[in-house]
């Protein structure tokens, strides 16, 4: 009751009355005597009442034609029984009963003596009316045409059900209600088990709900207490009583939040021996002792059985889709592409179905959906093997059917799933050595072709920017498709698949770009910027962005096509080089698309060098594996993509250069095609170790003039001299962008921010000091009157500009321990008159020193330096890690039971090893003095020749080269001071100092 109230309370009373209902078919068969009977007998007996005066004597006339209503009513119900017999023989197989009731002609019959009984029946009374009116007669005969009109209506229902072979139909809506049957079943256990997790206690879980616990007792299982099977119900009470049974076994002082019960008693959960029941884990790791009774309560409380407990409508789905998929291996079989095309709708409604709402968030749904997917890849297979094209361009049409619905549905997991099987589809289908390959093949990219118009139409009707990326997003994964058949393409040796995917991206958007449609972007902007009702220029702006955006991309997308283009270009040279690709199938695939596509030096480096600039990993992994499952995607190597990228690039820029356009060494910077593209020193990546390992002999092989493979090591010469010119460039280049780049701000703030943050967290000290009222912080008055304690340096500029390639300023870290640790030396150098020196023999000995120190000493602080004696502190048992007076100090140190606990602060840059502060006489007086609220002042300049001058000084200055003072522009001016003064009059502590062999 408590779940269907909660469930009541989540759907709604419609709900509710649905599920109390039968369903309409309930109403048609076996609940129907329900409302016949009563309605029979209504009508009989207002009949009846209402004629009474006019059918006295009429008696036997009425006996006699209920005689014949019996009659033939008895034989109609021996027919059906015979039809119903020869039905559930036949099994529905299509054809059959069609065949039977044709050949037997029984329909003709069975109509012909309903019809002549009738008729003869009501001669009969029109021949006696001596003894009761027409009228009478009519209203009589009535009830008798009723019962042969509805017999004759239930052989009509029979012959068209067996005509139009229902089964199929009846599969698909048993597999939709099994569907229906396992989410509202999913639901209904989820309500169950949600209101067993309430009555729980706070220390006690479901094991499904808790982490895997290390320290765990199992203290029940499912054998020792006799609950093997599913889980079919828990009494909440009873169970509540084997909580309060643990309570009260627990130790005195033992409180219930320390330990965690997990229970295994979700309900539909099968339990199995072994399987534990009832275990706990305490949050000390001791161990708790339940009495058997506890056992027996769980027990009582779980019913379990052999069987699931709820009607998971599983059996009724899988029952279901076995029929469709040996109906289509039938199909298969038979070649008969009618039946495979009109089984395979099945899947395709199904799947409509359950992606709907609620179903579509559903596990039910996904696990269906990945099971037809697979069956699509089993069904396909079966059909490639026979080699019929009709059956093969049913699946594909099948397939664009379903990508193009889940298109239209926005649906983008389920496009990206199903679109996958055009890769499947290509692969098998070449595999095949049969004579209408090309054929097939052809269909095939005629089929993705037309995917691809039909994307793209939308792409150019799209009007806002979410709709443009919601087909662009689709647009994405059908070029995936064409990556997957560029490779595969080369792994078959395919050529002419390879040339004819070469040529299938390029100018596919002209009807979608709005840079060659009417309105252009610049037409929109003077609409939106000469509109004059608002409401008409929020209309045209949205149109404008979304037309910017199919710009962006279209031009995305034809790039991508280019890297495209050049790795599979690049993974054929590959496989040429290796030998896994025929010389006639690679000459085939450079002379009719790479050499024609990539026959400037200009293009080939800007596609080159944009994909090295922006790599797409996850897709170059592709290239590099052997293959990949096709459910997972599993990748079964690690790239080494790069690599033969390069090395192709190499081999076309040989082949593109001519040496006699290069007649002297000193080649102008204007003439090298390299420098003309825009690319960073630091993307740029340097071909001299390629050129060194470029082999000639597969150079020669190439389809190309015999005077270009002449001249391989002058191209290689002059490639060579170029790439050295280059890298000079670029190096100029970069300085020069430095240089001319301004300061962030941003950065330079940040820099300040994390110095100081991390200077004040590593300078644990001074944090004691402050903790002690020893520290003092001040403003700075006259920044001469003290000397501070810091550095000055320049400091590589580019992390600090804007478009920065490091992340954060290098050696952040170790400048600080060094500043630190020099304030540090600093301090002690000036305390050391007022600190007692004492030394010990070994760091294990630390502790007892300090100790032995600490009563005659009044200490108010520790202070631990190095890794060792900080170990031999924190081992002692004098050391409280949980003591916490101050938030920096890392524990206390109480040497004696009767004494106060010494906080202990962790100083690692400190030297000697240990520093026990003691409470002098005159309080000593640490001040930090600094020009802004920050402890450490910090400025950063960028480099200029006024500044560089200034820091050098003339003579300095006139004696740095160019290239010296180019070194300092692209530097900054980084100087970083801690001012402190120190005013110590007593005695203030004892140094310790480990003298260790």
């Amino acid at each position: 009751m408590k779940t269907l109230l909660r469930r009541q309370q989540q759907e709604g009373w419609r709900w509710l009355l649905k599920e109390i209902l039968p369903e309409r078919k309930s109403w048609l068969t076996h609940w129907s005597f329900l409302w016949v009977i009563p309605a029979g007998f209504l009508i009989a007996v207002s009949l009846a009442h209402i004629l009474a005066p006019l059918t006295a004597g009429s008696f036997d006339k009425l006996q006699t034609t209920w005689q014949a209503q019996l009659t033939i009513t008895s034989l109609s119900f021996i027919v059906l029984i015979f039809l119903l017999d020869q039905i559930y023989r036949s099994q529905y197989q299509e054809g059959v009963m069609q065949d039977f009731l044709a050949a037997a002609r029984a329909m003709p019959v069975i109509y012909f003596s309903l019809f002549t009984g009738g008729i003869m029946a009501y001669a009969y009374f029109q021949l006696s009316q001596e003894t009761t009116t027409a009228f009478a007669t009519d209203v009589i005969f009535l009830l008798f045409v009723g019962t042969i009109t509805s017999i004759g209506y239930v052989y009509y229902r029979v012959a068209r059900l067996i005509f139009h072979d229902p089964k199929d139909e009846f599969m698909q809506q048993e597999i939709e209600r099994g569907i229906d049957r396992k989410v509202d079943t999913d639901t209904r256990q989820r309500i169950a088990n949600n209101i067993l997790r309430e009555t729980l206690p706070d220390y006690a879980k479901l094991q499904s709900d808790s982490h895997s616990v290390s320290q765990r007792t199992d203290l029940f299982t499912a054998d020792e207490i006799d609950t093997i099977g599913h889980i079919a119900d828990v009494d909440l009470s009873t169970l509540a009583q084997a909580f309060i049974e643990v309570e009260a076994s627990l130790d005195e002082g033992t409180d219930p939040k320390d330990i965690r019960l997990l229970l295994n008693v979700e309900l539909g959960q099968k339990l199995v021996a072994g399987a534990p029941v009832l275990s706990v884990n305490t949050r000390n790791g001791a161990t708790i002792d339940v009495p058997r009774r506890v056992g027996e309560v769980l027990e009582q409380a779980i019913t379990c059985s052999d069987s699931h407990p709820f009607d998971t409508g599983e059996n009724q789905i899988d029952r279901n889709l076995d029929y469709i998929n040996d109906s289509c291996k039938q199909a298969i079989e038979n070649l008969n592409s009618s039946g495979l095309r009109r089984h395979m709708e099945f899947y395709t409604d199904i799947l409509q179905y359950v992606t709907r709402s609620p179903i579509a968030s559903s596990s039910t749904s996904t696990d269906l959906i990945d099971r037809i997917h697979r069956e699509f890849y089993h069904i396909f297979d079966a059909a490639a093997d026979t080699g019929n094209a009709e059956l093969i361009n049913t699946i594909r049409a099948q397939t664009f059917h379903i990508c193009l619905r889940y298109h239209i549905q926005g649906d983008k997991a389920l496009f990206d799933k199903f679109l996958g099987l055009y890769t499947n589809y290509y692969k098998v289908l070449v595999s095949q050595t049969r004579s209408n390959t090309d054929d097939l093949v052809h269909g095939f990219l005629v089929s993705i072709e037309n995917l691809q118009t039909r994307l793209t139409a939308e792409l150019g009707r799209a009007e806002t920017e979410d709709e443009v990326n919601e087909v662009a997003a689709n647009i994405q994964s059908w070029y995936q498709v064409l990556e997957d058949v560029f490779r595969h393409s080369i792994d078959l040796g395919d050529a002419k698949t390879f040339n004819n995917v070469w040529s299938l991206g390029e100018d596919e958007f002209i009807l979608a770009d709005p840079r060659r449609n009417s309105p252009t972007t610049y037409e929109l902007q003077y609409q939106v910027e000469n509109a004059e009702d608002d409401e008409e220029r929020d209309r045209l702006q949205t149109r404008l962005d979304a037309a910017k955006e199919k710009e962006r991309v279209i031009d995305l997308f034809q790039e991508e096509f280019e890297h495209m283009q050049f790795i599979a270009a690049a993974r054929a040279f590959l496989a040429f080089k290796q030998g896994e690709l025929p010389e006639e199938d690679f000459a085939d695939m450079f002379d009719e698309s790479i050499s024609n596509s990539l026959a400037s030096i200009n293009k080939l480096s800007e596609i080159y060098f944009r994909l090295h600039q922006n790599p797409q990993i996850v897709s170059l992994l592709k290239w590099e594996s052997e293959d990949s499952d096709v459910f997972e995607g599993v990748q079964t190597s690690l790239p080494a993509t790069h690599t033969w990228l390069k090395e192709f690039y190499c081999v076309l820029c040989l082949l593109l250069l001519d040496p006699d356009d290069y007649p002297d060494d000193d080649i102008d910077p204007d003439d090298n095609p390299l420098t003309e593209i825009d690319v960073t020193k630091q993307a740029y990546p340097g071909f001299q170790e390629t050129l060194d390992e470029l082999d000639e002999d597969v150079f020669k092989r190439l389809p190309v003039a015999d005077e270009q493979l002449d001249q391989f090591e002058e191209r290689k010469e002059l490639l060579r001299s170029l790439d050295t010119q280059m890298q000079g460039v670029l190096e100029r280049r970069e300085e020069d962008r430095i240089i001319e780049a301004d300061l962030d701000p941003e950065k330079v703030e940040n820099y300040k921010d994390s110095y100081v943050s991390q200077f004040v967290e590593s300078f644990a000290l001074r944090q004691a000091l402050i903790d002690l009222d020893w520290w003092i912080q001040d403003e700075l008055d006259d920044p001469d009157a003290i000397p501070p304690s810091g550095y000055r340096r320049w400091y590589p500029k580019h992390p600090f500009i804007e478009d920065q390639r490091e992340d954060y300023v290098q050696h952040l870290d170790a400048d600080i321990a060094s500043h630190v640790t020099a304030i540090i030396e600093r301090i002690l150098d000036e305390c050391n008159p007022y600190l007692a020196a004492e030394t010990v023999s070994s760091h294990d000995a630390v502790p007892d020193r300090v100790a032995a120190l600490c009563p005659a000493r009044g200490p108010v602080a520790l202070i631990v330096g190095r890794y060792r004696p900080r170990r031999a502190i924190h081992d002692s048992d004098a050391f409280d890690p949980d003591y916490a007076e101050f938030d920096h100090c890392i524990g206390g140190f109480q040497y004696a039971d009767d004494q106060p606990t010494v906080p202990v602060y962790s100083e690692p840059e400190m030297e000697p090893d240990v520093l026990l502060l003691t409470e002098p006489t005159t309080q000593p007086e640490f001040t930090e003095r600094s020009e802004s609220d920050a402890p450490v002042d910090i400025e950063i300049n960028a480099a200029d020749r006024d500044l560089i001058r200034e820091v050098t000084g003339d003579k300095e200055y006139e004696k740095l080269s160019n290239d010296e003072i180019r070194d300092l522009l692209q530097c900054v001016r980084m100087q970083i001071e801690h001012r402190l003064t120190v005013d110590v009059a007593d005695d203030i502590g004892v140094s310790i100092t480990v003298e260790e062999s």
